[in-house]
Order: structure tokens, then sequence, then C-alpha cells
């Protein structure tokens, strides 16, 4: 009997997180975000899998993923998850967009249920003492482990965990120009650029919240952005296994877009290709190595290390080779394996907000990636829907 993973889109994971409560809720805009992309997942499993939704898909749609040669796994209504016949099925391991308290929670009646090699993994509880794996402080260690190993002087300027607003302002003084962030937040959220020389009182007052939420809040130098991209780990036994780059685009206050199918050559000077080139082996090797110490035999799963090429004052290109990491599923492998199966017939995947969308010309959205020549629907569009991700060729 094969026994079906089980499959859901939690992208709030990280905010779940930073709460603690296993009663936590999304915002209603987060949620209708987590609604409208919810057949996301789907696009990682297996005929033989589950898929957790609000609201089944169309029949029309699934002929259409079906023409486009996707696999089809079933899907399970959010709420039937406590019926008798669904929680007595054997199923094999629980695997969601990102893991949390409420998760664990929502899906406590399915304990014993679970099977194989699932109920040894690190991930069959949650235990409160993985909490700070989840922060960018982690990201923040790792770094510097990874600047040891790539001779990065004294001098140069790591992000900082502050646990005041005086500190606050007094390392964006020196900064010059600051990106904050909050320590637990997630989908691009969570983050806030600020190019004057003082912080506006508006974002005084969220960073007073993230610190009385969170209990620290994240500054870092604001970086002159030229490419994004991640590298893809899959961590299991302590170990991490490089899963391959990959290529993403954000707007101009560094939220995220969407991804590239592959390596976007025909967008990027030969200049920023050598230098990724030229690095990525050790880079990628300090990773492995600083991960390893970090996440220790605590978690398994995937971990995306957002990493950036940006200009230095100077004109000079580098690369910040972990600028946060994705403890959880994420987009870019996502994009990896939408690629092995249309990779020839689009170019990029990206998520829209219908409302932003409406507000920008088609000329303002795509002038550095090109006029959309082709799209094709990841999820469906209904007429209350505000988010959407789609498959396009420029």
């Amino acid at each position: 009997m094969i026994r079906p993973d089980v499959y859901i889109f939690n992208p709030t994971c990280e905010m779940a997180i930073a709460n603690g409560t296993v009663a936590w809720q999304p915002s209603r805009f987060l949620r209708q975000f987590e609604i409208d992309l919810e057949l996301l997942p789907m696009f990682t499993a297996t005929e033989s899998d589950w898929v957790i939704v609000e609201q089944l898909p169309s029949r029309d749609f699934i002929e259409k993923l079906n023409g486009e040669g996707f696999s089809i796994p079933s899907f399970i209504l959010d709420r039937e998850l406590k019926k008798g016949d669904v929680r007595k099925i054997s199923k094999g391991a629980l695997k969601p967009w990102g893991w949390s308290p409420a998760l664990y929670h929502k899906f406590k009646s399915w304990q014993k249920s679970w099977g194989g090699q699932f109920k040894q993994s690190p991930m069959l509880e949650w235990h409160d003492s993985v909490k700070e794996l989840y922060s960018r402080e982690t990201a923040l260690q790792v770094l510097r482990g990874v600047g040891e190993e790539l001779g990065w002087s004294k001098e140069k300027r790591y992000p900082k965990a502050c646990h005041n607003i005086e500190e606050l302002v007094q390392i964006h003084k020196e900064n010059g120009q600051s990106m904050i962030k909050a320590p637990w937040s997630s989908s691009g959220r969570g983050v806030q650029p600020v190019v004057a020389e003082a912080i506006d009182r508006q974002i005084l007052k969220w960073s007073s919240s993230v610190l009385k939420q969170q209990g620290k809040i994240m500054i870092e130098p604001l970086l002159d952005r030229v490419l994004d991209f991640a590298f893809q780990f899959k961590y299991e036994k302590g170990k991490a296994s490089y899963l391959g780059t990959s290529w993403f685009f954000t707007d101009e206050n560094g939220k995220y877009q969407g991804n590239w199918l592959k390596r976007p050559e025909q967008h990027l000077d030969s200049d920023v290709l050598n230098l990724i080139d030229f690095q990525e082996t050790k880079i990628v090797n300090a990773l492995k190595k600083h991960l390893e110490l970090r996440f220790s035999d605590n978690y398994e799963g995937y971990l995306g290390v957002d990493a950036m090429v940006y200009r230095t004052g100077s004109g000079k290109l580098e690369i910040q080779p972990c600028m946060e990491i994705n403890v959880r599923m994420n987009m870019g492998i996502l994009a990896m394996e939408l690629e092995k199966v249309v990779g020839e017939n689009y170019d990029a995947m990206r998520v829209v907000n219908r409302q932003q969308e409406e507000k920008e010309s088609e000329t303002t959205r795509l002038e550095s990636r090109g006029i959309i020549r082709k799209r094709f629907p990841l999820t469906e569009v209904l007429e209350n829907t505000l988010f959407y991700a789609e498959l396009v060729k420029f």
C-alpha cells in the first residue's frame, strides 16, 4: 500500500513561530495569500499524494494542468481533516511549506497515522528549542562563518540584531542607508528599506512593534542590488546536500516577485555570471559546513539560502552569500521542479497581486524583463482572487 505524503501551503510559518501559540492565525490579507496560492505544493507532489486546500480546483483547471504535463495529486478539503475516515488512513510524511507550533496543532489528530521514516524524523514533533533556527539571526551566524572561510576583512559590515530603538537608530546612522527586518517573517514581508538620513516615524513605530513582539530587530546596510539568487540545499541526517542555484527577481524594495526557471543569462552581463561561476564552489562548500554546524540533527527538509550580487560604492561587483535562510520549502525549489516539466516552454514563474498589477502599467512591470508573449496559470483565478501564480515566456 502506498502511503500518501501530505502537503499544505502555509508560507506565513515564520510569523507563526514568532507568535509561538498553537492558535495563531495570519491576518486576513495574508490568509488570502495562502488560500489563493494553495495549489502550489501540488507541483512538488506525486499522483499518490494529498494536497490540503480550502476549495477544490475546477475540472477545467485540472484538465489544463494535465495538458501541460503536470501530475495531479488528490485534494483534501481542510474542513475534512478531523473526520474519521481521513484521519485514520495510514499516511507517509507531513510535508508542509514550513513548520510551526500552529501547523503541528492543526494535524494533531493525525499523529498516530504517520508512517515510514517520518516516525524517526526530527520533524515529527515541534520543539521550542529550535525556534532560533528559523530566525534571521541564524542567517547572520552562518554568514559570519562563511565570511571567515572567504577571508572577509574585519571591517566588513555585517547585519546586526538590535534590542532597542536607540541602538537601531545609531546603527542606521553608521550605515547611511539600511534595510530593517523582523527576525521572523516570510513571503517577502517584514522588511523596510530606509534611504533617508533619519528613520521616519512610521518605520520607527513598526520597528517598536517588532521589538515588542519578537524581542529584537535586524538591521543591515542597504546594498546596491544587481542580482538575486539562492543556493538550494536538502538537509537530512545532519548533512546539507547542494541541489543547485535558483534565480529570482524582486521589486525595488526587495519583495519577492518571481523566479526564473533557468539561469537568466540573456538578462545578465557576463561579468556578473563570471563572478558567480568563480566563487560558487567556494561559497557552497562554506555554506554546507556552517549550515551543518548550526542545524546539527534538529531539522530535515529544504534550506534556501538567499544571496545577492551587489555593486559597491567604488563600482566593484561582490556577492553577499547569505542574506537569509528559508528553513522550509521555497519558491526557488518550486521553480526548479517546474523547470523539469515545462522548462522548454516558459522562462519564469511569477506571483502577482492583482490590485497592485492594476496600478502599474505593463511597461513599468516588465521593462527589465521584456513583454510577456505567453502565460499559463499555476493557480486558479476566480472573481474574488487577489493573488495568483503563473508561468510566463518573454
